[in-house]
């Protein structure tokens, strides 16, 4: 924060992880498959493990941020320094 460091901060979110549940829906919505808000609810329970939402990420995470932090980077270097 500014109170921190003396100097304006930004943060910046990039979604890594996305819901299987999400995935699913997306799915079933690009095949043009209709389902209502109990399918929904139904995909959403089968993609739960002991109770808990199974969320996905890349097998390549790693580098994919540190591709996205290089780009972020120099993206706001690139902004500041004209």
């Amino acid at each position: 924060s500014k109170e921190v460091l003396g100097v304006p901060v930004i943060c910046l979110g990039v979604a890594t992880v996305v819901d299987c549940a999400s995935i699913v829906v997306e799915t079933l919505t690009a095949l043009n498959i209709e389902f209502d808000k109990n399918t929904y609810e139904i995909v959403k329970d089968i993609c739960m493990i002991n109770d808990e939402r199974l969320i996905l990420t890349l097998k390549d995470i790693d580098i994919k941020i540190e591709n996205l932090q290089y780009v972020i980077s120099k993206s706001i270097n690139q902004v500041f320094s004209e």
